[in-house]
Order: C-alpha cells, then sequence, then structure tokens
C-alpha cells in the first residue's frame, strides 16, 4: 500500500506484492508506482522490510530508474528502506551495473557511425 503523505509517499511492498520471492513482474509494478509519484512528490520511499526481495526485482523497480534519471536526482528523491545487509549489496551491485550500462549506451551515441 502507499501510504497517503503526497510530499512523501511510501511504497509498503510486502502490501503491494505479498509475501512471495517478488518477480521481475512485481519489481515492472513497483517502477510504474514509483514513476507515478516521482513528479509529484518531494521523495518517494520504497519500503521492503519483510520482502522477500530478488536481483530481478530491484533491477526492474530501482535500477530502470538509472536509465531515465540523473544519479543526483535519484539520490535525492528514492529512498529504499528495509533492506538487509546482503540485499543491500545487491541493489548497490544492480545500481553500479546500470551506471555502467547507461555510461556505455551514451558512448555509443557519440561513436560516428
Amino acid at each position: 500500500m502507499a501510504d497517503t503523505n503526497e510530499l512523501h509517499p511510501r511504497l509498503n511492498i510486502l502490501d503491494l506484492c505479498g509475501p512471495n520471492y517478488l518477480s521481475i513482474a512485481d519489481g515492472k509494478k513497483v517502477h510504474k508506482l514509483i514513476l507515478n509519484q516521482w513528479g509529484m512528490s518531494a521523495s518517494v520511499e520504497v519500503n521492503l522490510t519483510g520482502a522477500a526481495v530478488s536481483r530481478a526485482f530491484l533491477y526492474e523497480a530501482v535500477g530502470q530508474l538509472v536509465m531515465q534519471f540523473e544519479k543526483a536526482d535519484i539520490a535525492a528523491k528514492l529512498k529504499v528502506t528495509g533492506l538487509s545487509p546482503q540485499d543491500k549489496l545487491v541493489l548497490n551491485s544492480v545500481v553500479v551495473s546500470r551506471y555502467h550500462a547507461r555510461g556505455k549506451a551514451r558512448r555509443d551515441l557519440k561513436r560516428p557511425g
């Protein structure tokens, strides 16, 4: 469920997706919810407390933001809470991987054909 604070909505993933291992489809759903709040809110919190997080879920929900927004905007606007230390490492890996892919895509666009 999303909390009703319009300036700082909180997406409770366990309520939104259930207790099962979070899938790619769940990640796409959460990504869409983040985007729905992105322009209307000062920040968006994704609360993963109690959720069974997967790399694929994090890639879809958060990693895709890297391809759409600048690093400073993501750091200022997105708050991911409730991750275990191991899941934090996975999230960091996903974000770093996406930044590398973004940089490569930008370099490829600048190359003469």
